[in-house]
């Protein structure tokens, strides 16, 4: 192979690589993806891979009967810059579906979501 070919398919593949894993990736939650809770929680967190922007991050919570709550706005957590904080309003019992968005810094957005249920 020829050294150009050769250099510039090394490069192509560390470019590729460095690219794959730019996306912030949700790694927790709280609550946690299919949690039982005794009484409703009072704010979400959600934790990622990397910091992500607190002025991007939505939560928008949805109950059985199909009913939208949106959390409040996002702020960092103080000792995880990894995580971003929402409060809630008081939800009832039941399942909640949290839809969210984030961001990270490189402003590639990421979505998701998870479910918990209220006993």
């Amino acid at each position: 192979m020829h050294p150009l070919v050769r250099a510039a398919a090394a490069a192509l593949a560390a470019l590729a690589a460095s690219t794959a894993g730019a996306h912030a990736t949700l790694v927790a939650s709280s609550p946690a993806n299919g949690q039982a809770l005794d009484a409703p929680p009072i704010e979400i967190r959600l934790t990622f891979n990397e910091p992500v922007e607190p002025r991007y991050a939505r939560v928008k919570l949805v109950s059985a009967d199909k009913k939208y709550f949106d959390a409040d706005r996002a702020h960092a957590d103080k000792v995880d810059p990894n995580s971003v904080v929402m409060s809630v309003p008081v939800l009832r019992k039941g399942t909640w579906r949290a839809v969210w968005t984030a961001a990270g810094g490189d402003g590639h957005k990421t979505h998701g979501d998870f479910t918990f249920t209220v006993k």
